[in-house]
């Protein structure tokens, strides 16, 4: 775990040393976890499989018949707009 003060004061360096036998890195503010650092690869994986979460979800829910078609764009407008509520 690094620190703040240690973030603050020694920058990468800090971060480096915590990822090096680690696949991530916690930064700690007043004791407490607070980020989690890890390197760019990493963070591309992780986000790879939440897309590929995604997919999967919408595909099942086609698949459920949980969909609605939209056909006009005054269909999509009142869909967006129903998001934002």
């Amino acid at each position: 775990m690094i620190n703040a003060i240690e973030l603050r004061q020694q920058g990468l360096k800090a971060i480096d040393r915590a990822l090096k036998d680690n696949d991530e890195g916690i930064i700690a503010f007043k004791g407490k976890p607070k980020y989690v650092v890890v390197p760019f690869e990493k963070y591309d994986e992780l986000k790879a499989l939440e897309l590929d979460m995604a997919y999967m979800k919408i595909i099942k829910n086609i698949k459920d018949g949980e969909f609605t078609l939209l056909k006009t764009s005054d269909d999509i407008d009142r869909h967006i707009e129903s998001l934002k509520v």
